[in-house]
């Protein structure tokens, strides 16, 4: 349920983080799942999905950038029809996403840090069932406002999550187009920022017309999101600090100046050497769309003079930061989960890193094979 839930959030990663995390943690706790392989399936999906799906903050925030190339901008009419063309060489993003299936459906093993918190949290489970919800996660500060939702048994209504869900995709992608004529192409009218808005205070006003929840219940609500975002938004606020930081030492020359001195950088390894080059910075430094602003053009560049598959080169680009984004500690989506999920983040990061390193390695021999073979 938690994976392909998160399918329906692919417009943006931290809204599937909050949305899935916060629907599911009730759930799983019932059934004797850990939070941990909660937060480590939603590192699965996150992420990885928004990269790979034509329609989201992501692509559209990295097709921009990449109509910054001259040669991409002549050739394309929207961000989204560039990024589209890398979609193919994301290969990090659909690892990620068959390595997930597989955890889920329990053809792929857990691994030791999940395997203990699967059995620490089923011996609890045990425990809740025997009518001590207490022991439920002990010395995990569990609420009692989780503890009521395992309890109560609340009755909802499908509705009131397709609506909003299907109201942000049409205000996002559909809606107010310029001017309805045979040129008209949906991707150049996409704005994400537009369909949020337009979707909160539909659903809202919504919610209070017919009933679903009183004034004050929404409210409430309202109060403790700004709480759960508090927190990530001071975390996000140095990750850009640390970007303008970079950017102001000369971050992006040194990486070009270090790409153009390896040796055996040519046509065949260069998508493989920046995969691993920027899959490192980013889970270093927690910046990934910074980091791939700043090296869009040094790569187009290199690509462009050592004769390299432009797409695949472009692809590797994107699929290092969605590695680094999804293995990193401290970056935004690590943040935004953990406390979706309530479980430590540096427990959530260290128990998914080993399926992280998998990815790293299986993305790294495709890179290099593709390299040669494109």
């Amino acid at each position: 349920m938690t994976y392909f839930l998160a399918f329906f959030f692919f417009i943006d990663d931290y809204l599937s983080a909050l949305s899935v995390g916060n629907t599911m943690r009730p759930i799983t706790d019932k059934f004797g799942v850990s939070r941990e392989k909660l937060a480590m399936v939603l590192s699965f999906v996150c992420v990885p999905l928004t990269i790979i799906i034509p329609v989201s903050t992501w692509t559209i925030f990295y097709g921009t950038n990449l109509m910054d190339v001259e040669t991409v901008a002549a050739n394309n009419t929207s961000a989204i029809s560039a990024f589209m063309n890398t979609i193919p060489f994301n290969f990090s993003a659909i690892i990620s996403l068959i390595l997930g299936l597989l955890v889920i459906f329990k053809i792929f093993p857990d691994l030791a840090g999940i395997k203990l918190a699967e059995k620490l949290a089923e011996s609890n489970n045990a425990k809740f069932h025997s009518d001590d919800k207490n022991t439920l996660y002990p010395n995990r500060n569990l609420d009692e406002e989780d503890i009521e939702e395992n309890l109560s048994g609340k009755k909802g209504n499908i509705l009131y999550f397709i609506i909003p869900i299907f109201l942000l995709i049409f205000f996002t992608v559909f809606a107010y187009p310029t001017e309805w004529n045979s040129d008209y192409v949906i991707t150049d009218n996409i704005d994400a920022l537009r369909g949020i808005a337009t979707t909160v205070v539909l659903t809202y006003l919504g919610y209070l017309i017919f009933g679903v929840m009183k004034f004050n219940d929404l409210s409430d609500n309202f109060v403790k999101g700004l709480e759960t975002i508090t927190f990530v938004l001071v975390v996000l606020g140095f990750t850009y600090l640390l970007k303008d930081v970079q950017g102001a030492l000369g971050f992006d020359s040194f990486v070009e100046a270090k790409l153009n001195g390896i040796s055996w950088l040519n046509n065949a390894t260069l998508p493989a050497v920046v995969f691993l080059v920027v899959s490192g910075i980013c889970w270093a430094t927690g910046s990934n769309w910074g980091i791939y602003a700043i090296l869009v053009p040094s790569t187009a560049l290199l690509s462009q003079s050592l004769g390299a598959h432009f797409w695949l080169t472009q692809g590797a680009l994107a699929s290092g930061t969605v590695w680094g984004a999804a293995a990193c500690f401290f970056s935004d989506n690590r943040v935004l989960t953990a406390q979706s999920c309530k479980v430590d983040m540096m427990q959530h990061g260290t128990s998914q890193f080993p399926y992280q390193l998998i990815i790293l390695a299986v993305s790294t021999v495709l890179y290099f094979i593709a390299g040669f073979v494109l």
